[in-house]
């Protein structure tokens, strides 16, 4: 799981180099240190004011803490894709 500060280097990193984002926040539940914390790309790209960076972000909550036979399908969402 990757903190702030990291996923807005890979945001600045993929700005740069006109790359869109596919994050797997699929374990986005399961935090096991105390303290730690869940923090989405689409947080971060909003925080940072970033535009013109595509964003895929891909979960599924058959991957979570709390596993139920009807909650196998996998979600996505798509956030901030410019026109290229």
């Amino acid at each position: 799981m990757l903190d702030e500060k990291n996923i807005a280097m890979v945001l600045d990193f993929a700005r740069e180099h006109g790359l869109a984002v596919l994050a797997d926040e699929v374990y986005q539940e399961n935090i096991y240190l105390p303290g730690d914390r869940f923090v989405s790309f689409a947080h971060v790209l909003e925080a940072m004011g970033i535009s013109d960076v595509s964003l895929f972000s891909f979960n599924s909550c058959s991957k979570g803490f709390w596993v139920s036979a009807a909650c196998a399908a996998a979600t996505s969402s798509t956030a901030m894709c410019p026109r290229m």
